[in-house]
């Protein structure tokens, strides 16, 4: 399947889920109570958010997808200086393809586009990803 088709299978399914819960305002007014502070993330959890939520542009290994998602694994310089609370700000709000640290081009959208991701999904989601990478 070409990227360009697999970017917009999951745009799609995104704005369709924006749409059945009322648009992205609904959805976050509703995330709002749910959130909780970032602590020690369970991998375990995290694992299977990343399944579902991630692995589409990072891969199911987390070694990435070439022209989609940085590898994981072998942890890039910038992700290297990051702590677990940095990687969970960045997470939220994705990146956007125009921005120089950007090396595919392909944006990631806020929360892999899963609206519905707490900050306590989205610590084990980084405690997974810590317990894959190579030191």
């Amino acid at each position: 399947m070409s990227r360009k088709l697999i970017l917009l299978v999951a745009l799609g399914a995104v704005i369709m889920f924006l749409v059945g819960y009322g648009g992205a305002n609904a959805v976050m007014a509703r995330l709002a109570d749910r959130q909780q502070p970032a602590a020690a993330g369970d991998a375990a959890h995290g694992r299977e958010i990343f399944k579902t939520t991630c692995a589409l542009c990072h891969g199911s290994s987390g070694r990435g997808m070439p022209g989609l998602g940085k590898d994981l694994v072998n942890q890039s310089a910038w992700m290297q200086k990051q702590d677990d609370a940095a990687l969970i700000a960045f997470i939220k709000v994705g990146r956007a393809g125009e921005d120089p640290l950007n090396e595919t081009g392909i944006p990631m959208l806020p929360m892999g586009g899963n609206p519905t991701l707490t900050d306590a999904d989205l610590a084990d989601v980084v405690a997974y990803i810590r317990s894959i990478q190579k030191k």
